[in-house]
């Protein structure tokens, strides 16, 4: 399998993570409760944009994640600490915040990735 096509299993895999854990939340009622990983939501939705070279705002990675702006900021917070993201003033806009996906964070999805992707 050459590099282009592991980077589309891993792309589709990430699309399908986020979807059932969309329609998760959406079959059960008072779902949040019970089910909440918003760090995971923001590292699939960034991994996702990086795949096509786009950066996400602060803002829509809080949205990516459901939940309240302030949750998703220290869910932001923590994943910049332990080196999975950095955050950048975007160049076009300096009202707003860019969140990315480190080197190593973009590694670490690729091989969490592949591994389901052998499975």
């Amino acid at each position: 399998m050459t590099r282009a096509d592991a980077q589309g299993d891993h792309i589709a895999i990430a699309h399908r993570l986020y979807r059932e854990r969309r329609a998760r939340l959406q079959s059960f009622s008072q779902s949040f409760a019970i089910f909440g990983e918003p760090g995971w939501d923001i590292l699939l939705e960034i991994y996702l944009a990086d795949t096509v070279g786009r950066a996400m705002s602060v803002g829509t990675a809080c949205l990516a994640a459901d939940v309240a702006q302030t949750t998703g900021l220290r869910w932001l917070a923590k994943l910049e600490k332990v080196g999975l993201v950095t955050r950048k003033d975007d160049p076009r806009d300096g009202r707003r915040g860019l969140v990315l996906l480190t080197t190593r964070g973009r590694s670490e999805m690729e091989r969490y990735l592949a591994q389901i992707a052998e499975e």
